[in-house]
Parts: structure tokens; C-alpha cells; sequence
């Protein structure tokens, strides 16, 4: 199987549970997040969420995947599935850990798997990256400015 991972990373001098509430406060994104525009669902295993993909430069996708993990205060984890398995699925997921006294560490990455990656391998990386360093700093400046 083919995949790609893209992995960033930040500190974010605020509590895990701040950074925690605002991740899963899904209702909330269209106030902060330049990468996901809208948001709705619980944040809970099990559940699916509809989310509004729709960073500067790009199309807006819609779609509605199902959450893995939402271990409070830790890690929230959902998959990405279109309609035909196996051809272009994936996971986006974000660690916290703590990185000292009122610091944490966010882990955000997403990993795609199926047998379109080689095709648009070089698209993903450009595309995802770029995004998710700007939600990264959306997030790093709501969490640091307590505004939630």
C-alpha cells in the first residue's frame, strides 16, 4: 500500500486542557481555523463529524469522517474515507503533550494511504503542509490569547 505522512509540530504556551477544548470545540472552528472553515458533530470515538476543508488557494470539500480516537486532554484522531475504499483514504490526528510548565507540545499529522498516493504525492505535500502550518499558528495564537 502506498502512503505519505505529513508531520508538523509546535509549542503552544497554554495547558493541555485549553488546547484540548479548543481541538474539540467543533462548532467553534469557523471563528479561528483558516484550514477547516466549518465543523459540526461530537468529538467523541465512534462518532462522525462534517468538516469543511477549505484553506486559502483551495476548493472546498466537504466530507464526514469517522473520529478514532478523542482521548481527553491527549490525542483526537479521525479518518478520511471517499466512497471507494483502498484508492485514496486517511487519518488526521493531533498529539498533546506536555512540554514543560504551562507548555505543551502539539503533534499534528496526517497520514494518506491507497493506490492514487504516487500519482499525487508531490500535490499532498505542497497543499497539506502549507495548511496545516497555518492552522497550527491559528490555533498557537487562540490558545495563547485564552480567547475560548
Amino acid at each position: 500500500m502506498f502512503s505519505i505522512t505529513i508531520y508538523t509540530e509546535t509549542e503552544i504556551t497554554a495547558s493541555p486542557e485549553n488546547v484540548w477544548k479548543i481541538l474539540t470545540d467543533l462548532g467553534r472552528y469557523k471563528e479561528w481555523n483558516p484550514m477547516i472553515t466549518g465543523a459540526s458533530g461530537r468529538a467523541e470515538a465512534g462518532s462522525r463529524i462534517r468538516l469543511r476543508f477549505n484553506p486559502p488557494g483551495s476548493k472546498k470539500t466537504v466530507f464526514r469522517p469517522l473520529v478514532l480516537v478523542a482521548d481527553k486532554n491527549r490525542e483526537f484522531r479521525w479518518q478520511g474515507r471517499p466512497r471507494v475504499p483502498l484508492l485514496f483514504d486517511s487519518e488526521h490526528y493531533f498529539i498533546i503533550e506536555q512540554a514543560g510548565k504551562d507548555k505543551i507540545s502539539l503533534t499534528h499529522n496526517m497520514v494518506f494511504f491507497g493506490l492514487m498516493i504516487p500519482f499525487v504525492k508531490r500535490l499532498i505535500r505542497k497543499k497539506t503542509l502549507d495548511a496545516f502550518n497555518l492552522m497550527n499558528r491559528a490555533l498557537k495564537e487562540r490558545a495563547e490569547t485564552a480567547v475560548n
